[in-house]
């Protein structure tokens, strides 16, 4: 053993250093019991926690579409989705650490898009409806950008729409995903 003070080497019973005299605290390591468990490190399954993730968004997904129905964009919707890509993420990976909690949000940013492009291609479908015309929900989702860049839909709505969905998501998720960055 060497003295931490001085670095001269000293015999691994003494109590202070023979050189510089500097006492020798010696780290008590307490025995493994069962009042004192070893605390297990799960490894973490990236890819299943990415399909629980998904599966959880879906339920975000569910709601930013309810919600664009009734006219209301809301915060919940942004909690709800947080909590559950965040719980099935980490349900699924049998862990999640600081990168899962980024695909996380990754995966609610993209979600997010895909139910505000589900909720405005829902209305478009609507609003045609209404003035006579039928219109395909899937050729109008699978073209959505086509025919924003035609002209032929309104593309402030869409963006100004998308920029709340994902301001609101981001109101309701930010102290949850907050917690979780935290707390690994």
């Amino acid at each position: 053993m060497f003295c931490p003070k001085c670095g001269a080497k000293i015999p691994d019973s003494a109590n202070n250093c023979s050189y510089c005299g500097h006492k020798i605290e010696r780290v008590v390591v307490p025995p493994v019991t069962n009042n004192n468990p070893v605390k297990e490190v799960k490894k973490e399954n990236v890819l299943l926690g990415i399909v629980g993730a998904l599966i959880g968004s879906i339920v975000g997904v569910g709601i930013v579409v309810l919600l664009s129905f009734v006219g209301f964009i809301a915060s919940v919707a942004g909690l709800v989705m947080g909590i559950c890509t965040l719980k099935l993420y980490e349900k699924f990976a049998g862990a999640i650490s600081k990168k899962g909690v980024i695909i996380c949000i990754v995966i609610m940013i993209l979600m997010t898009v895909l139910a505000e492009n589900i909720a405005f291609s829902i209305q478009v479908m609507n609003e045609l409806g209404e003035k006579g015309y039928s219109g395909d929900f899937f050729d109008i989702f699978f073209n959505l950008y086509y025919y924003m860049g035609q002209g032929y839909l309104n593309t402030s709505t869409y963006v100004t729409n998308l920029v709340m969905v994902l301001a609101f998501n981001v109101l309701g998720s930010f102290g949850y995903i907050k917690e979780y960055l935290t707390k690994k």
